[in-house]
């Protein structure tokens, strides 16, 4: 994995091949990546699992893998892995599971207290030392692209019975994703200078970038 222009390429390239080999075998689940519930019953263990692999890729390659390494802008928050290389930010990285892909990656704080974006703004926006902001912000979301189940799956604070669950329902990514570039096109494009924010997507466990295309 080249630490320049491909390596979002190849990345997509690597998860797409460990995931379907662990779907293959049985190590991962198929219900990871079409229903809410699996990460909340199973001890986050679909969020375990992904991250398990996303930090092997890196170090085959030659990387270092800071685990939940804490940032601030100005207040502290911890991205699930900082990817190095010596002294070097090479990526953030932050894995949403189906039940964290929701309304909380395009929120605000106080109301969220995830906020993905704001996040990525936040930071990019107050760090004044370009060797600490990393060449690329990778999130990953896990968003169906078809209709999930109205039992198995839930958005933060909605009601299942509301007509905007109704809507969330017949098409997860399609909903969220609308939302998501909303947000994303209303950030000044001088913040995407040092550091490249890159969404892909797990569609049924498939890896895809969609944004920026």
């Amino acid at each position: 994995m080249e630490k320049g222009n491909d390596l979002i390429k190849e990345f997509i390239e690597q998860i797409n091949l460990e995931i379907k080999k662990k779907l293959d075998n049985g190590e991962i689940k198929k219900n990871f990546f079409i229903t809410t519930k699996c990460n909340k019953n199973t001890g986050s263990e679909p969020h375990a699992k992904i991250l398990g692999l996303i930090s092997k890729i890196f170090i085959k390659k030659g990387f270092d893998v800071e685990i939940e390494r804490a940032l601030y802008n100005p207040k502290r928050f911890v991205p699930d892995l900082m990817i190095t290389s010596g002294e070097e930010r090479i990526a953030v990285v932050e894995y949403e599971t189906t039940n964290s892909s929701d309304s909380r990656i395009h929120g605000k704080r106080p109301e969220h207290k995830t906020c993905d974006i704001q996040n990525f703004e936040d930071f990019i926006k107050i760090e004044k030392d370009p060797s600490n902001k990393p060449k690329y912000w990778i999130v990953i979301t896990t968003l169906p692209k078809e209709k999930v189940d109205r039992p198995t799956w839930e958005e933060w604070k909605m009601s299942r019975k509301s007509e905007e669950f109704a809507e969330i329902i017949c098409n997860p990514f399609e909903y969220y994703y609308l939302k998501y570039i909303s947000r994303l096109n209303k950030i000044e494009g001088k913040i995407f200078q040092d550091t490249k924010l890159v969404f892909l997507n797990i569609d049924r466990g498939e890896v895809s970038q969609i944004w920026p295309k």
